[in-house]
This record gives C-alpha cells, structure tokens and sequence, in this order.
C-alpha cells in the first residue's frame, strides 16, 4: 500500500467531517488500535465478527465494499473509553471522533489487506507512518486469516513416480524422528498460574460545587418548558431561538472559569437510528455554537449527540417522544477533569438537568 492512499484518507476524512489538521492523528491512532495490540489485524477483525460484522468484514478486505460503521458500533467494538481517549488526545469531540473512525475502519481495512490476504508484516511506509506516533511492531500484525492457509508440505509438487513418493515418506518419517529426539530431551515446563486481573472500579460521577449547582437549577427552572423548533430533519436553530439561548449564555458566563458544561442532544426513536445519532449531534453543534457566539467560552462546552438511547419517557406515545426530542445542559466537570459524558445535576423540586425540549413533527 503507497504512502499516498493514506494521505487521500487523511485528506477524505478530513474534508468530510470537517476535522482539518486532526484527521491525520486520528488515522495515525486508528492505525495502532488495529494493528499494535496482541493478535494485531487479525484480533482486531476477529473483534468485528465478535460484534455481528462477519459479512461486513468479509466484504471490507481487500476493500470490496466501504461502507462506514455507525459511530455507537464504532464505540461497541472499539470501546467508548478507548474512542474518548483517542478523541481527547486529537482534539475532536467523541462524537466527531467515532463517527470519523467509522468511515475510515472500512477503507483502513481495505488498504491493508491488499489481494484480500492479511499481510504478515507491516509495510515498511506504514511503518514510517506509525512510526511518526508511538511506534507499532510489524510482528503485531500476524493474526487469523480471512481462509485456511494450506500447510508448506501439502503446497510440494505432487511427485511423478511411485520411487519419489518412496523417497518422501522416508524424509519425512527421519525428521518425525529428529524432532521427538529433540522434544524428548527438553525438560519439563514449568506452569505458572497466572494471578487474577484487578477490577478496576469505574470513575464516580463529579459533584457540582454549590454555585454551578444553583446556575443549573436556575436553567432547569427557566428553560425547562422552552421549545426549539428545529426544522425537519435540520439542525439550523431558528431565528425566534435566539432571546433563549442568549438567557442562556449570560447565566452560563456566570459560572467559574473552568466550569464544563454538556450540551446533549436526543432524539426519539422515529426514523433510522445511526440518522437519529449523527442529527442529534449536529442539533448539540448548532446550541453549542451559538452559545460561544453570544460570549460563552468555547472551553466551558461540549457538545454530544446521543440519538434516541437515552429516552426520558416512552416513545410510544406522541407526548412520550415529544419530550424525547431535548437538548439537556448538565454539569460536565471542571476544566481537563471533565468526564466524557458529564454528571447531572437534581434540582430540590426533583428535576433533572437543566433541559429545553426541541421538537419537530414528524422528523426525530
């Protein structure tokens, strides 16, 4: 594979999510997931497969099809710590980030597996790729083969005569005898018991201190009843939007420097669920800009799509799903402590994160 496929990846990913100068990091990132760890290539599609993607494995090697992953199955194979570790460390929001890496994971595959085979080493320009982060070992790319490989001795030429059989058979049998000589005189193995992993308890969500405390129960009491009207299947925030989110603005502007907040987009479960995510995320871009727009920080927001997995109530009503399409605000953290998915903050009349419904009839 030439250097140049990858910097046309890197120029694809980028143009297409908008990424920039980090759509190199990321391949470069992508690259040591797929191929550093034990097992290497082969584990990794082996994780694929694991997660019901046989047949699109099948189809991605050798690159006959491309067809991106949705960024939930890019977080369920890969990890959701693993995908806002590597968002973090390229500067994307984890949204951005997995939904970029579930583009290229199709076309990364395709790259590598030039013939439809899995190479046995990595490629010496690969290599000088990697090698531009934290170095990988070409020996970490032996794994599982797509087939069966034929074992050397069934890949001789099928000899002519009856006496070359005879002479093959007597090779053989003098080397079965070589290599129990051999095995006979090693002394026994010694069995360690390998000791027990140590859990690692997950990370307590962050207690708000008593003024963002009191800002976003101030936010939970003014916007909560507030109603964005996107546009069908659109994430441009109206005009008529403006008077809320600049209440919003100044009361956020309030807050200690340092102070993060969430801004989570939802939806319901009409229409496409991969469409839902990637709308939602657009819908918590478009808050999150226009926040920064009237004087907010850019540093004191994130912005995460979150489609319709997190349902407020049941989507089987029409009033179910109309409180199912929100935008939440919740207390994320303070300044690079800030949790991926940020804690919410209760309010003392029991509400929950500070919340503007956004709705639209029918889109999600």
């Amino acid at each position: 594979m030439a250097t140049t496929s990858i910097d046309n990846l890197i120029s694809e990913s980028g143009s297409k999510f908008g990424i920039g100068a980090a759509a190199g990091p990321l391949m470069r990132e992508l690259l040591q997931v797929m191929t550093g760890g034990p097992g290497g290539l082969g584990a990794f599609l082996d994780r694929l497969r694991s997660a019901g993607l046989g047949a699109e494995v099948s189809s991605f090697i050798g690159g006959k099809s491309e067809v991106p992953l949705a960024p939930n199955t890019v977080d369920s194979v890969m990890g959701e710590t693993t995908v806002v570790g590597i968002a973090r460390r390229v500067g994307l929001a984890p949204a951005a980030a997995a939904a970029a890496l579930g583009f290229a994971i199709p076309k990364m595959i395709g790259l590598l597996t030039p013939g439809g085979k899995l190479p046995t080493a990595l490629p010496s320009d690969i290599q000088r790729f990697v090698g531009q982060g934290e170095q990988v070992s070409p020996m970490a790319m032996a794994g599982v083969r797509e087939t069966e490989q034929v074992p050397p001795v069934a890949m001789a030429t099928v000899p002519q005569s009856r006496n070359n059989w005879v002479w093959w058979l007597l090779g053989l049998a003098v080397l079965a005898l070589i290599i129990w000589l051999l095995l006979a005189r090693r002394p026994a193995p010694v069995h360690t018991v390998a000791a027990p992993p140590v859990p690692v308890p997950a990370a307590a969500p962050v207690a708000p201190p008593a003024p963002v405390k009191a800002v976003v129960e101030n936010l939970n009491h003014e916007l909560n009843n507030t109603v964005l009207n996107f546009p069908t299947a659109s994430a441009v925030l109206p005009t008529e939007s403006a008077p809320v989110l600049q209440q919003a603005a100044d009361q956020i502007k309030t807050l200690p420097a340092g102070t993060v907040i969430m801004i989570g987009g939802h939806t319901d479960n009409v229409g496409n669920s991969a469409a839902n995510l990637t709308l939602s995320q657009q819908r918590a871009d478009a808050v999150r800009a226009a926040l920064v727009q009237d004087g907010v920080n850019p540093s004191m927001l994130q912005a995460r799509g979150f489609g319709d997995t997190r349902p407020l109530e049941s989507n089987d009503t029409a009033s179910g799903r109309l409180h199912n399409r929100r935008t939440e605000f919740t207390f994320a953290g303070n300044g690079a402590n800030a949790p991926a998915n940020g804690a919410a903050v209760t309010s003392s009349n029991g509400a929950g994160s500070a919340t503007t419904t956004t709705t639209t009839t029918p889109s999600p």
